[in-house]
């Protein structure tokens, strides 16, 4: 048993990030359940200025660095050089870090200041996949990545197909922990929308490469289609154009709770990803999960390997169209809008889904059997931070409580971001 000291011990979650992203809240939400004071770690000193949420209190902490210099691997180093230091600071028992650009200053503090500080490794994106890198190169990051992650007491995917960059060795301890909301944020389910205009919901990172210039050329081709984009994180040219189409409602960054109301007024949630970036066939979107707690069909292109097929073939929750197919993808919008009847069986699947399997209290007993793994504890008396929702609690009775769920404002389904 951990103990009544288990209450003050610290975890610290690093990554190169003004603010936490969703995956970011949720973890910070399990951890303060089991009563470890949580630390986050961003870039940049506005992290600071982060507002606590009732249930989650939490510090923040960040440090000015100019990690997008004109040489990045001069910006990683020194990202980590400076939070090798706030570390020293800090002094966690545990570093929650994300991604190849943190871990690298996490080791280097557990080696040199603090052997037995724990280091759970939580893989978002593959760095060696993530740009379109010459081969060697690529093989030679994969081949660090590889031998980092060896020296992680824990490593954390997003989804099972994740596990082929592992090419060099596999983890000693791996977890697979899905992007999927908690049960107490999802609405109640309800019924597809009514009206004669089709709404499609597009949300994360508003880029050409997540197949937001596709949907607007294929709205337009169907008809009385109305795209509801929630982001505020918009690449060059994509605000424009989408200001532009005459088909396409801003909603802004929204807290993820909000995001997920939206998608219930929606009739469909759409996550396109470029299939030439190697990153997106691997694809393990926050979109799908969030989708199936709205009961909404998600709609998805085919090369997104095994999600894909899962969402078609397996769980029935949604539709896939190749992503350079506009054509077939306004003819399934024009569909959709003429039969509405076939949007609401998808949705009752990925609702049953959500609520039986892919919901974040699902995940409780692995982080928990994560974080007793480097507390080498048998178990942690979990907590319910004063205004949390208890995780068993009625779906639809949640729905009318007055609860401030956001620690900060969010992107909504960006990729394990």
């Amino acid at each position: 048993m951990c103990g009544e000291d288990s209450v003050a011990m610290r975890i610290a979650l690093c990554r190169i990030a003004d603010i936490p992203y969703i995956r970011d809240h949720k973890f910070i939400r399990s951890y303060r359940r089991l009563g470890l004071e949580c630390v986050f770690i961003g870039n940049g000193r506005r992290v600071r200025r982060q507002p606590d949420a009732s249930f989650c209190p939490t510090r923040y902490s960040g440090f000015a660095y100019p990690y997008f210099s004109k040489w990045v691997p001069l910006g990683i180093l020194g990202y980590n050089a400076g939070l090798v230091g706030h570390l020293r600071q800090v002094r966690p028992a545990i570093i929650h870090t994300r991604d190849l650009e943190c871990v690298l200053g996490c080791l280097v503090y557990k080696e040199c200041f603090d052997r037995s500080c724990k280091i759970i490794y939580d893989i978002g994106d593959t760095f060696s996949i993530r740009y379109r890198f010459p081969r060697p190169l690529a093989t030679m990051i994969q081949c660090l990545e590889d031998v980092l992650m060896d020296r992680c007491d824990v490593v954390l995917l997003p989804g099972e197909i994740r596990q082929v960059n592992f090419r060099v060795r596999q983890p000693r301890f791996l977890r697979i922990v899905p992007n999927c909301p908690f049960l107490a944020d999802a609405p109640p389910a309800s019924p597809p929308p009514g009206g004669d205009v089709l709404r499609i919901m597009a949300s994360g990172d508003m880029t050409f490469q997540r197949g937001i210039g596709k949907l607007i050329e294929a709205a337009r081709l169907a008809g009385d289609t109305e795209i509801v984009a929630v982001s505020g994180k918009f690449r060059p040219g994509v605000r424009e154009l989408m200001a532009k189409s005459g088909v396409v409602r801003f909603h802004g960054q929204v807290s993820h709770r909000e995001a997920l109301r939206i998608a219930a007024s929606c009739h469909a949630v759409f996550a396109f990803y470029d299939p030439s970036f190697a990153l997106h066939r691997q694809a393990c979107p926050n979109k799908v999960y969030d989708a199936m707690a709205a009961a909404r069909p998600v709609i998805i292109n085919t090369e997104v390997e095994g999600i894909s097929r899962q969402i078609t073939e397996q769980w029935q929750c949604g539709y896939a169209v190749a992503y350079h197919d506009t054509q077939g993808l306004a003819d399934l919008l024009r569909r959709l809008r003429e039969h509405p009847q076939e949007i609401a069986r998808p949705g009752r699947n990925g609702r049953q889904l959500f609520e039986t399997r892919f919901n974040w209290e699902q995940t409780t007993e692995i982080i928990h059997e994560c974080v007793c793994r480097c507390l080498g504890a048998d178990r942690v008396a979990p907590i319910r931070p004063k205004g949390e929702p208890d995780a068993s609690a009625n779906l639809y009775r949640v729905e009318n409580e007055a609860i401030d769920d956001a620690v900060s404002p969010v992107e909504v389904g960006a990729n394990a971001k």
